[in-house]
């Protein structure tokens, strides 16, 4: 039975630069984002819109190349709108899988970028954006909160299902990147693969107006009300205890 690997965490935490660092790896798959119709390729996207969760992974695993391992990553809304919404569990899709769950500490960071990403279309470093971004306090403000509730509530339920996991921070791959791929293929098993890493031609986005913009977000954060904070903290936290999405996966980001 092929084995599996996924990386769950929140969208620009980093995952892009990590999946490409370990698909040159030999066997260990091709992480991509198989559940986002965004970023999926066109037969895989005609086999999702027909199928469940369960059965589209069977189709992945038969389909994918003859690695030792198929491997994936998923972002919350990806999770709660193929698994979630439809009551299916991650390990009845994949019952075997390890789990590696990624986190950044520097959210407001994050939420610039998710917010430039949005604006831009401009994902990873080589795909060329298709307008100039501008600085919005109310739009970052609320990706802020929602990538801190999606982080919340991966942690929560990989607690409820009482599932093993390993805790990555993007923040310490920057410190060590070293130690930060030799730890994911410690727990994957495959810690004799480390001295293969190659590094991939990516470059990080962040820029000059990224560190500015943040500068300026918390500034002008720490000048607001505090209750008012508070308050559409908890009216996130509503929207999303009562799982709402409806039809528009992209509802939670109207504002």
């Amino acid at each position: 039975m092929k084995k599996v690997y996924g990386i769950v965490g929140t969208q620009r935490s980093g995952s892009n630069y990590i999946c490409s660092v370990l698909r040159k790896l030999d066997g260990m798959g091709d992480p991509r984002e198989y559940f986002s119709p965004v970023h999926i390729h066109e037969e895989n996207k005609r086999i999702q819109a027909k199928e469940d969760a369960i059965t589209f992974a069977k189709e992945l695993l038969e389909n994918t190349a003859n690695d030792s391992y198929f491997s994936f990553k998923i972002h919350y809304l990806q999770f709660f709108e193929n698994f979630l919404q439809k009551g299916i569990k991650l390990h009845d899709a994949f019952p075997n899988m390890s789990v590696i769950f990624l986190r950044r500490t520097n959210v407001v960071a994050q939420a610039i970028s998710l917010w430039k990403a949005e604006l831009t279309q401009s994902w990873v470093s080589s795909m060329e954006a298709k307008k100039d971004p501008h600085y919005n306090f109310e739009g970052i403000r609320r990706r802020y909160f929602d990538l801190k509730i999606h982080d919340l509530m991966w942690e929560k339920y990989l607690r409820d299902e009482k599932i093993s996991y390993l805790n990555i921070i993007y923040e310490d791959m920057e410190k060590n990147e070293s130690k930060f791929f030799f730890n994911i293929l410690s727990f994957i098993g495959e810690s004799d693969k480390f001295d293969k890493i190659a590094k991939p031609e990516m470059k990080k986005q962040a820029n000059q107006q990224s560190i500015e913009w943040e500068k300026r977000f918390r500034k002008e954060y720490a000048k607001i009300d505090k209750d008012e904070n508070t308050k559409i903290w908890k009216e996130r936290t509503k929207y999303w205890d009562a799982q709402c999405l409806g039809d528009n996966p992209n509802i939670w980001r109207k504002f």
